[in-house]
């Protein structure tokens, strides 16, 4: 699981293989670690992710208000949810996967604020 968003290619340089390859690449990585999704898409994802699975912890069920992208270069969200899941490595990795399923950022780390909403 981990480093699994990162790309592989096997090259050889002796034999000229897939070297090209590599800046094509490269070029990719830099689009995807400088995209920025847009707030209303983010909330629509995960709003719709909270009405369709049920993500307990405690016996209480997961809502995040919401979520905004917070940077790029590396990309940073912020995450405001019913509640504390900075200590919950299984939401915070649910999370983590969502986004990518849903708005790829292959070959690049996401970082994460959680805040806890009172309500």
């Amino acid at each position: 699981d981990y480093l699994k968003y990162l790309p592989h290619i096997r090259v050889s340089a002796l034999k000229d293989e897939k070297t090209g390859k590599i800046f094509k690449i490269i070029d990719k990585l830099i689009e995807e670690r400088n995209k920025r999704v847009p707030e209303a898409k983010l909330n629509s994802a995960f709003t719709a992710l909270s009405d369709v699975e049920g993500i307990y912890s405690g016996g209480k069920k997961l809502k995040i208000k919401f979520i905004k992208q917070i940077k790029t270069s590396p990309p940073g969200f912020i995450i405001f949810s019913n509640m504390d899941i900075s200590r919950k490595n299984n939401i915070k990795r649910f999370i983590e996967h969502r986004i990518r399923e849903k708005f790829g950022f292959e070959g690049t780390p996401l970082f994460f604020k959680y805040k806890f909403w009172f309500k």
